[in-house]
């Protein structure tokens, strides 16, 4: 039944646009002043930044025309608005819109084939408006998802249960495999999110079921903020370069883009391996300088506002000549001596730490200024004005070799003087490193690094075992939970054969002797754009992010 005609005021368009977070909505990005470090402006000459206008703007208007329809007619939560896939970017979402008489606040479940997954999720805020994000449908399915309202005394008001249907998969969709029946009990809690070297942003659910999907292809970059929107590299024309860096809410509502464009560069991945978010809210993104003579070891720190070039650097000016001149490794005919696969701010915010895959090493540099602080890689073939940076073995330590994927841990030992640091160990020697050892396996690997006497000690590892079945000569990923510390592994290709290969995504128990609590196989890489569809990196995140937690 319709109530009598009530407009959609200017908090409601704001309230859709943060929509995606648990508690209050989030801001427009673009219009918040930006506040940066006190860095020289940085313009390089060979390659241009600047804001997605165009794509902005056709985001603008398909929210345009959502709140058009939604000022025709009053909505009830008997007979709510329901659109599915809002934005036409995430097509196992919807948008469900009602009014209430008293103010109120929304719950949404959505019902999924068992308990653990099935999820609920509370809106915080009193309104007479609502606006709900209902988010992990299944596709080819018609979902029932359950919505009810509580008043301020915490009564349930009103309740409905609607069936949203959904399209099904893609037919040359990857084909997903549980390897183990999933545990929901020592799980960490979430959906895993799989990020492509190139393919659709998805995530499943402890049963292995795709329950969220971004459709513009994306390649290797993503993150999620800390305001819960998630940053991708999309390419902005369908056969096009990986050139468009996106910040998106779960909704698919695209709230900045900046499009990168890069002389003497002809190859796919404009922004390449990773980005992170800056202290100051900006991102730190790894892309190449547009020399023509080298990829993939140069950083950008780009204005999240204007996308202007507030500070770059180069590896090239940290090491001698020959590093480069005389490199031989992969992709030596494109000057791809360093490859940069990954960046991570330390928690004092003051250092950088770096992954360079092809000479073996991560690096820990003080940011902005780009100072060495340590460099963890096997003593081989270093100039004599490095050793003082290189970390000496206490007892059995393998150097990482082609490595991804670092990441600073919490606190381990209640010792200020060492950091312990976790990595993806592909186990391929590219220019340093243990060659009797290499291909046979790979593995997560924590270090334990002391900073005060620039050693280093092995503390846990998981993968050796699982040997040859668990060995991918590029991309991967590792991950501690925080809530179970579990550690989530990504071996994200490995050649079971020449036309059959595999990524394998393994979530273990380091405290019950590397128990597997999740294991999901993913294959059927090829499609018209090659066999390039490997999982580079997973996730576990939440369904609904709460501003703060990744």
């Amino acid at each position: 039944m319709k109530s009598k005609h009530l407009m959609f005021p200017l908090f409601f368009i704001l309230l859709l646009l943060g929509a995606c977070t648990e508690t209050d909505p989030v801001p427009d990005t673009r219009d918040e002043p930006t506040e940066t470090k006190d860095q020289a402006q940085a313009h390089h000459p060979n390659y241009q930044t600047q804001i997605d206008e165009e794509y902005l703007e056709t985001m603008d208007e398909i929210h345009n025309d959502l709140m058009q329809v939604l000022h025709t007619d009053t909505y009830t939560l008997s007979e709510p608005f329901v659109e599915v896939n809002p934005y036409g970017t995430a097509p196992l979402t919807a948008l469900v819109a009602f009014e209430t008489e008293e103010a109120a606040r929304s719950e949404v479940i959505i019902h999924g084939k068992t308990p653990a997954t099935t999820f609920t999720q509370i809106f915080d805020e009193f309104t007479t408006q609502h606006s709900v994000p209902v988010l992990g449908l299944y596709a080819g399915t018609e979902n029932t998802v359950e919505i009810n309202v509580y008043n301020k005394e915490g009564l349930m008001i009103d309740t409905t249960h609607l069936s949203i249907a959904t399209d099904p998969l893609p037919d040359d969709f990857w084909d997903l495999e549980l390897a183990v029946e999933t545990d929901a009990e020592t799980t960490e809690p979430g959906l895993t999110f799989l990020i492509p070297s190139r393919g659709n942003l998805l995530a499943v659910d402890t049963l292995g079921d795709v329950r969220y999907i971004i459709e513009p292809w994306m390649a290797n970059t993503f993150n999620q903020l800390e305001n819960g929107h998630m940053v991708l590299a999309l390419r902005k024309e369908e056969d096009g370069n990986y050139n468009q860096l996106v910040e998106m809410n779960r909704l698919g509502k695209v709230e900045q883009a900046i499009l990168l464009d890069i002389d003497n560069y002809d190859r796919v991945n404009y922004f390449h391996h990773d980005m992170i978010e800056a202290p100051d809210g900006n991102w730190l993104v790894t892309i190449h300088d547009g020399s023509g003579e080298h990829i993939e070891d140069e950083m950008a720190l780009l204005d999240r506002k204007t996308g202007e070039v507030l500070w770059n650097m180069n590896f090239r000016d940290l090491f001698p000549s020959e590093f480069y001149t005389d490199y031989t490794g992969p992709v030596d005919q494109l000057g791809d001596w360093f490859h940069q696969n990954a960046v991570w701010l330390t928690e004092d915010e003051d250092s950088i730490l770096v992954s360079s895959r092809h000479q073996d090493a991560v690096i820990k540099l003080s940011y902005p200024d780009n100072e060495f602080e340590w460099i963890l890689a096997a003593d081989e073939d270093w100039p004599e004005e490095f050793k003082e940076y290189l970390l000496e073995p206490i007892g059995e330590v393998k150097f990482p070799g082609a490595q991804h994927a670092i990441m600073e841990l919490p606190d381990q030992d209640d010792d200020p003087d060492t950091m312990d640091i976790l990595l993806f160990d592909n186990n391929r020697v590219i220019t340093r490193g243990n060659r009797e050892m290499e291909d046979q396996f790979s593995r997560g690997v924590q270090y334990r690094i002391n900073e005060v006497e620039h050693t280093v000690e092995e503390i846990w590892s998981y993968g050796e075992e699982r040997g040859i079945d668990f060995f991918s000569r590029i991309v991967g990923d590792a991950d501690l939970l925080p809530m179970t510390e579990n550690v989530l592994l990504t071996s994200g290709r490995i050649e079971v054969d020449e036309e059959h290969p595999q990524s394998r995504i393994v979530e273990v128990d380091p405290a019950n002797d590397n128990e597997i609590i999740f294991e999901i196989i993913v294959s059927r890489f090829a499609d018209e754009d090659g066999d390039r569809r490997q999982i580079y990196r997973a996730e576990r995140l939440p369904l609904y992010p709460r501003f703060g937690h990744k």
